[in-house]
């Protein structure tokens, strides 16, 4: 009894947690399920109780539930119907919400999206992470559900799109993540994941630089790598800045070869190298021979900072 607790002794935390975890599986042997919810409920209705008692009250509150979440699956689902039914859904720290999204997901599978509908979830946050889980567990089956139940709802259908496209980045297939974004109708979400995969894209680029930065190099203009052209400049860059020398003479063996439109991206690389050793006038010598408007303004307006007041 709870009640019986003096919420000033010394120590008591520890105890009532133990106690209150221990308690979730009271009868479950031969209840099953419903006797885990019930007792589950209970303990946290005593534990809501005592937190004005408290200075730390919210603290030790989330941090029992999550010890109850850890010891019992069920009480990861339970945990969700509590907090909604108690309007404590949005005041929940969000590492207790993940904790039971992963449980739930692992012991319940696709039946624990059944849940959160049951309970009126509208943060795209929650179905997300809930959909990621998922997606590990079995993608294949994720897939069907949606094709089933993802009518209408622009908060759940996005929040499955974004998941979709993070487990497809997790995986490097990164044209899946892209075509998962199209599909997502916030255009903050969908700036976000972009820049995650153009994050992801840019790593796989370096590795691949890393490795053979020639034949790298050599995919991209001759139009047979999956990155595009766009990517020369950052290709050359990396090069450049792990291996000035070779990454010259290489240029000068392939300079004669290169496309005017592909040719300048090279260019930038090494004009951004000079402005970085304070060599700007060879810096403006590699930048005249940019034409695309946005690279050439950005290269030239990191000569100009470089510069100074004098420069201008």
């Amino acid at each position: 009894d709870f009640s019986s607790i003096d919420p000033k002794t010394y120590g008591y935390e520890d105890v009532l947690k133990a106690f209150a975890a221990d308690y979730l599986n009271r009868n479950a042997f031969d209840n099953g399920d419903s006797a885990v919810i019930a007792n589950f409920n209970e303990v946290a209705g005593e534990l809501n109780s005592l937190r004005e008692t408290k200075s730390n009250g919210d603290s030790f509150y989330y941090s029992t539930l999550s010890l109850m979440v850890d010891r019992n699956q069920v009480a990861a689902t339970a945990l969700f119907d509590w907090l909604t039914a108690t309007s404590a859904l949005e005041d929940a720290p969000k590492d207790l919400i993940n904790k039971a999204i992963r449980t739930s997901s692992a012991h319940e599978g696709l039946a624990f999206l059944n849940s959160l509908e049951k309970a009126n979830i509208v943060d795209a946050g929650i179905w997300a992470t809930a959909f990621t889980e998922l997606a590990k567990m079995d993608e294949a089956a994720l897939r069907q559900w949606k094709d089933k139940n993802l009518i209408g709802n622009s908060i759940v259908k996005n929040a499955y799109y974004e998941a979709l496209s993070g487990r497809s980045i997790a995986k490097g297939d990164l044209i899946a993540a892209r075509d998962a974004v199209t599909q997502i109708s916030d255009p903050t979400e969908r700036e976000k994941i972009n820049g995650r995969i153009w994050i992801a894209e840019r790593d796989s680029l370096r590795k691949a630089v890393g490795k053979d930065p020639a034949a790298t190099l050599l995919g991209i203009v001759n139009g047979q790598s999956k990155y595009g052209d766009y990517w020369i400049e950052e290709a050359m860059g990396t090069w450049v800045a792990k291996d000035f020398d070779k990454a010259q003479d290489w240029y000068q063996q392939n300079w004669n070869s290169l496309p005017t439109g592909k040719s300048q991206y090279v260019a930038a690389a090494f004009a951004t190298q000079a402005t970085r050793q304070g060599d700007t006038a060879t810096a403006r010598q590699w930048a005249a021979h940019i034409q695309e408007p946005k690279t050439k303004q950005r290269i030239e307006a990191g000569i100009a900072k470089a510069e100074g007041p004098a420069g201008n």
